[in-house]
This record gives C-alpha cells, sequence and structure tokens, in this order.
C-alpha cells in the first residue's frame, strides 16, 4: 500500500513539471514599441464630435476618394485646416471631412475665422495690385499713342545714335534701315529719337514702365523718313556687314552681292554674302586643287580653290 501512495506522488510531481515547461514566458517587449494606430495625431490635436452625417475624403475636395462615412455624433481628431475641409483622424483613418460637419470648439472657430480674414486681405491686395496695374496700363497706353503720333523710321542701311547732337559725340546704338523709333525734338540738322535698344528683350504688355522698354539719343534728320520703310531683313543685313568689313569689293560683284545674286568668279564668301550658308557641302580634293560643290535647295554652286567658276539651277 506504501509503494502505491509512493507511486501516485510520483506521477503527480511529474506532471506538475510538465505543465510548468509549457507555460509561456513573459513579454519582454517595451509598451513603447507597440506599433501605433495608422493616422496617429501629436498633443495639438483637438478631439470634436461630427454634428452630421459625413464623408471622410482622401483629399480635401469632393470629388476624391471616400475613405469612411462618419455618423453624426461620432468623434474625430483634428489636426490641421485645409481651406473648407480638416484634416482629422477617424478610427485610425487620415482623411478630410468638410468643415461645416463638425461641431467646433472655440479654439477651431477662431482658427477659422483668422483663415477667412487672411483670405480677405489676399483678396483685397490682389484686387489693389490688379487696379494698380490697370491704371499704369491705361496710362502707358496713352503715352504710346502720343508716341506713335511722332512716328519715324530709319532710312539708310545703318544709322549712327549718338548721345548729343554734335558728330564727335560718342555712338550709343547702331539702327538698321526700316526701325522705327519716336522724334521727341529737332536741333539744327538733328533730331532727338526714342527707341528700342537693338539688344532690348523685355516685351511690351501695357503693365511695366515705359521707360525701361526705350532709350533716346541723336541722329542726324537726314537718315530718317516720316513715311513708313520696311524693316532690313537679315539676308541684307549681312550682305550689308560684309561690304562695310570688304570696302574693296569691285562695283561688279558688290552690286550683285546687295542684289543677292551670284555670278562667276565670286570667292566662297562672297557667295555666302549673297546667298547664306549651304545646306550641304561636297568636297573632292585631287592633285589639281580642291573642288566642292555647295548645295542650296534646288541650286548648286560649283567652287574649284575658292572660286566659283559655275552653278546649276
Amino acid at each position: 500500500m506504501d509503494k502505491f501512495i509512493i507511486s501516485l506522488v510520483l506521477i503527480f510531481i511529474l506532471i506538475g513539471c510538465s505543465i510548468s515547461s509549457l507555460t509561456v514566458a513573459p513579454s519582454t517587449q517595451d509598451d513603447n514599441s507597440i506599433p501605433h494606430e495608422v493616422g496617429s495625431h501629436s498633443g495639438d490635436s483637438d478631439i470634436m464630435p461630427v454634428k452630421n452625417n459625413s464623408q471622410l475624403y482622401s483629399k480635401p475636395n469632393s470629388f476624391s476618394e471616400t475613405l469612411a462615412y462618419i455618423p453624426s455624433t461620432s468623434e474625430i481628431t483634428v489636426s490641421s485646416s485645409h481651406g473648407e475641409y480638416f484634416l482629422v483622424n477617424y478610427k485610425g483613418i487620415n482623411g478630410y471631412i468638410y468643415k461645416n460637419n463638425v461641431d467646433m470648439n472655440k479654439k477651431l472657430r477662431e482658427l477659422v475665422a483668422s483663415e477667412l480674414q487672411q483670405k480677405k486681405a489676399d483678396e483685397e491686395r490682389k484686387d489693389a495690385l490688379i487696379l494698380q496695374e490697370k491704371k499704369i496700363g491705361n496710362s502707358n497706353m496713352r503715352t504710346q499713342k502720343l508716341l506713335e503720333a511722332h512716328s519715324v523710321w530709319i532710312n539708310v542701311s545703318r544709322a549712327n545714335i549718338r548721345s548729343s547732337n554734335t558728330i564727335q559725340s560718342d555712338i550709343k546704338d547702331l539702327l538698321w534701315r526700316g526701325t522705327k523709333a519716336f522724334k521727341q525734338e529737332e536741333s539744327g540738322a538733328w533730331a532727338r529719337l526714342l527707341y528700342s535698344p537693338p539688344d532690348l528683350k523685355t516685351v511690351f504688355d501695357h503693365r511695366g514702365d515705359l521707360s525701361s522698354l526705350y532709350d533716346h539719343g541723336w541722329v542726324q534728320k537726314k537718315l530718317i523718313s516720316e513715311q513708313y520703310i520696311e524693316l532690313m531683313s537679315n539676308s541684307d543685313r549681312r550682305r550689308w556687314r560684309y561690304l562695310q568689313k570688304h570696302p574693296n569689293t569691285s562695283d561688279e560683284f558688290k552690286r550683285a552681292i546687295e542684289s543677292g545674286d551670284v555670278i562667276l568668279g565670286m570667292t566662297r564668301d562672297m557667295a555666302i554674302a549673297s546667298w547664306g550658308e549651304p545646306e550641304d557641302v561636297n568636297r573632292t580634293v585631287g592633285s589639281w586643287g580642291t573642288h566642292e560643290q555647295w548645295v542650296y535647295s534646288h541650286h548648286y554652286l560649283y567652287f574649284k580653290n575658292n572660286i566659283l567658276t559655275s552653278w546649276q539651277d
């Protein structure tokens, strides 16, 4: 009998050890490492009730995706203001709710009122700026009309614009034939002009200061005309530059270049002055020298050792 009791005690001891070995050890994870809900908020956030059934939007507009439906009297956490919407958190979901659907406390009402005042101030500043630009624009347009009544055009290839009404004064600018200017006054054989500098990049839009668009200087009256003159083309300017750089060009070649023609015996530089750069050049080099074919759309020029020897239409 004693042996039976001893055996039974041993069995209970073994069972107790087995149960102890199955016990889960307590977690050592720090409470702070528990993941926060999606869209957790800072301590500056405000918890507010919703006074109407509302939709929670993905963006601060009613056309964006609806993330959730919020029943009336539900509590939301307001984080920030975005126009007509609040950025809020509802049951761990961040989204936007229409402000009028939120039962705002005093703090939020003051925030909304401040935003409305700022918006009104911004609109008033914008309206004042538009009115100012309109006044400046009207003034500039009137000034421009007055200037147009005294329009003149340069009537020579290029005219020197000088700092004063003497031939010894400094040259301020060179204006091409056909450049439009406005005559301000006359003094003997000279006229004082208001003109746009050749390197001006500003576009007149009736709102800027006209003084930034024009400069003034003196020109001999014989170099201007009150009749409209077409502005000198880029091709004519190129020919003029060549002839100014090569004053000893023969009269025959000079007339051809001025009229935009090519004639046999021209050099390559003369041809470029007259017709511009070719679209393509085919070159052949041999013991006899260098032959070149210049391609101009439907025309071909042939050079031998830098001299035009023939052409083909």
